[in-house]
């Protein structure tokens, strides 16, 4: 069935973050509720950062090309000089690999916001996240060493889900060890303080409203145990 959707009419959005502390927009809980709980979370999955794991990903595999193949031609490292039929040269390779490799750590490790702008105004060009950071590795390169025999290395033999799903695994690792390490610190005072609390009465709550009467350190027993389980 069709949905209208109805866009609040108002001069400006309260978006997360802003003194309000609330958002009318929020694309899930996690940005508009509970905000304030999570925005620590934000910097590992925030767009910016997604973009510099893809980048690291690319010039790691450029880096592990060039160190087990180089310097094979690229019609080589395709397996057959067919596939490139006449559309790209392929001249032989001029320098050392060792002279690669050490332009390729030349090449800039944390993405500025100069960097980052860059991309994104590639992305609006090519309609393409993966293929906008491919062009600007591309550009880089030139900027080291122009016509650089591994230009055309770069991203090959790779598709884009090759690189953005482990991104995703690293924003998610990176996410955990960060709750992880707060839920450490936060269970170990939870259990010097369990037994002292034991009888100390309190009111417990069900969706922020009052719901029945409890013990302080039977709860924080029972939270503790579950998180650890």
């Amino acid at each position: 069935f069709p949905v209208t959707i109805h866009t609040p009419k108002t001069k400006q959005l309260i978006m997360p973050g802003n003194n309000s502390g609330s958002s009318v927009i929020p694309i899930s809980i996690f940005d508009g509720r509970y905000h304030h709980q999570c925005q620590e979370l934000g910097k590992y999955f925030m767009e910016d950062t997604y973009t510099q794991i893809r980048y690291d990903i690319e010039l790691a595999w450029l880096r592990t090309l060039v160190d087990n193949f180089y310097p094979k031609r690229l019609s080589e490292l395709y397996g057959s000089p067919s596939v490139l039929s006449g559309s790209l040269d392929d001249p032989p390779n001029p320098f050392e690999k060792r002279t690669i490799l050490a332009q390729l750590a030349k090449m800039p490790q944390i993405l500025t916001p100069e960097h980052l702008v860059g991309i994104k105004q590639l992305e609006r060009i090519t309609s393409h996240d993966v293929k906008a950071i491919e062009l600007f590795i591309k550009a880089e390169l030139d900027k080291l060493v122009p016509d650089s025999p591994i230009r055309e290395w770069v991203h090959i033999c790779l598709t884009s889900q090759d690189v953005c799903s482990p991104a995703q695994t690293f924003m998610l690792w990176n996410a955990t060890n960060h709750l992880v390490s707060q839920l450490g610190s936060g269970i170990s005072k939870f259990q010097d303080t369990t037994l002292s609390w034991c009888q100390i009465p309190m009111l417990a709550h069900t969706h922020g409203q009052p719901a029945i009467p409890t013990l302080l350190g039977k709860e924080l027993i029972f939270h503790t145990k579950f998180t650890v389980f």
